[in-house]
């Protein structure tokens, strides 16, 4: 079992899987309000979502929103191939809701050619 990180995450590894940008976006107080301030960490870095297409060796597909704090908006082109650094995943929950959120130190283009290490 892995350990637990600061937050209650546990590191993931998706080594074997094409993982393709959807889009990015800022990171919103209030995610159904364009308008509302974009949220930001401890360090007051501006938060943004990467939302991907994980498409697994075993022909399963699946989509997910990772935040990632960045000073300016990842430079991440539609369908591109991308690469986290220090991917994790945690459990939330508000009231009755519960669910699981996914982070990243980071996110990068893959180079062409290259394959994830």
């Amino acid at each position: 079992m892995e350990k637990l990180g600061e937050r209650g995450t546990v590191p993931v590894d998706l080594r074997g899987a094409a993982v393709s940008v959807l889009s990015v976006t800022a990171k919103r107080e209030d995610e159904l309000d364009e308008s509302s301030p974009q949220k930001t960490n401890r360090q007051n870095t501006p938060l943004w979502v990467v939302e991907t297409l994980i498409d697994y060796s075993n022909q399963e597909t699946k989509s997910m929103k990772v935040t990632v704090a960045a000073p300016i908006a990842p430079n991440l082109t539609k369908y591109a191939q991308i690469h986290f650094e220090g991917l994790e995943v945690g459990p939330w929950a508000s009231g009755k809701k519960r669910g699981l959120y996914w982070v990243a130190t980071s996110v990068q283009p893959v180079k062409s050619g290259a394959q994830e290490a």
